[in-house]
């Protein structure tokens, strides 16, 4: 699954001249390992440093997430999806599952 998101200064033509920022992701599923992967285009650099991603439908199990390689910590929430805070410029997040996703 693929998707895209767009941001720019919000004023202006800075855009022509690549004041913008285009990520694109993907997510997948191997085994039992979720990702999503991030590509940006563009020099604009927002003024947050970081967001939250909220997941839905994931199985309960998750033993371990990452973001580049590097242990992050995941909130599971009341209504059962969970959340993990990011940097802006990640590259990828990985959650390891106790069960198979295509299961």
């Amino acid at each position: 699954v693929e998707s895209s998101h767009y941001v720019d200064a919000g004023e202006g033509l800075g855009y022509l001249k690549g004041e913008f920022q285009l990520s694109r992701f993907r997510q997948g599923v191997e085994d039992r390992r979720w990702y999503l992967k991030q590509a940006r285009e563009g020099s604009y650099r927002p003024s947050w440093s970081q967001c939250e991603l909220l997941l839905w439908g994931l199985p309960a199990g998750l033993t371990e997430s990452r973001v580049d390689g590097r242990i992050a910590p995941l909130s599971a929430l009341a209504d059962g999806s969970y959340r993990l805070t990011v940097p802006v410029v990640f590259q990828e997040v990985e959650l390891e599952l106790s069960g198979d996703l295509r299961e």
